[in-house]
């Protein structure tokens, strides 16, 4: 695999957290001219694995169409009704028990699509939610919600998410009911991975400070193995997966004691 393979693989698997990347944060990340990344962008996008876009690239939707917007001085991408991040996202609504008061909830577009559903329930409950994801926190803001905590912290320009040591240690000095946290990559042998290495300890720290922890992976997760895994396969109490009866992770988590919902 020659240099630009290897850079167009990575640039691939830097879009998967927040589904779309820039040109300048591309060229500062391979050290190399922003006309290198436009024409890498390009290739990918005849291949059918982008769309390019005003200054950066987004990952392609379902009919050309990846996103409706929400309304409001903030635009923030929301998943259309009947996509996969939206059945995850009824899926694990339906693990919220009666008893939880706090959530720990991640960045990423199926963490979004639940914080959604929950602004639409939530006058039925007593919720205090952390999050790391900026825009989880103005989702659940607007739906009224007025027990949304935001960890401090830096917001990455990979995943969206904040990170840094004040993020982590804020979630290792709380305990929550339950924790919702997004994989970008699942595999047997590289476990639970993202592709923003900064993200990692702040994922790892919501599953271990939870009561009940749920990982939620879209269909294109399987199999994928990114730069840093932050939890073993098995470390979630329950995995909320897009997966066919025959994939070979389902057979192994099946052997595991994991609760496993198979959408």
């Amino acid at each position: 695999m020659n240099s630009s393979d290897q850079r167009q693989h990575v640039i691939l698997d830097l879009m998967v957290p927040s589904g779309r990347i820039g040109v300048g944060e591309l060229a500062e990340h391979f050290a190399v001219t922003s006309e290198t990344i436009r024409r890498d962008l390009r290739q990918l996008e005849s291949r059918g694995l982008l769309q390019r876009v005003h200054g950066g690239a987004i990952i392609p939707g379902d009919g050309g169409v990846a996103h409706s917007r929400v309304a409001g001085p903030v635009h923030i991408d929301v998943d259309r009704p009947g996509s996969g991040n939206q059945r995850i996202a009824g899926a694990a609504v339906d693990l919220i028990s009666g008893d939880v008061t706090s959530i720990f909830l991640d960045s990423g577009s199926p963490a979004s699509a639940l914080a959604v559903l929950l602004g639409a329930i939530h006058h039925e409950f007593l919720w205090t939610v952390v999050t790391s994801s900026p825009s989880v926190g103005i989702l659940l803001a607007r739906a009224g919600l007025n027990r949304v905590t935001m960890v401090g912290g830096t917001v990455s320009p990979l995943s969206g998410s904040v990170i840094g040591a004040q993020a982590t240690e804020t979630i290792s000095a709380l305990r929550a009911d339950i924790s919702f946290v997004c994989a970008d990559g699942i595999s047997i042998e590289h476990g639970l991975s993202t592709a923003d290495p900064a993200s990692a300890a702040v994922k790892a720290k919501m599953l271990a400070n939870s009561r009940v922890s749920v990982v939620l992976c879209p269909a294109e997760t399987l199999g994928r193995e990114l730069s840093t895994s932050f939890a073993e396969i098995s470390a979630p109490d329950v995995i909320i997966a897009e997966v066919a009866a025959n994939d070979p992770i389902l057979s192994f988590l099946s052997n595991q004691d994991i609760q496993v919902v198979t959408l």
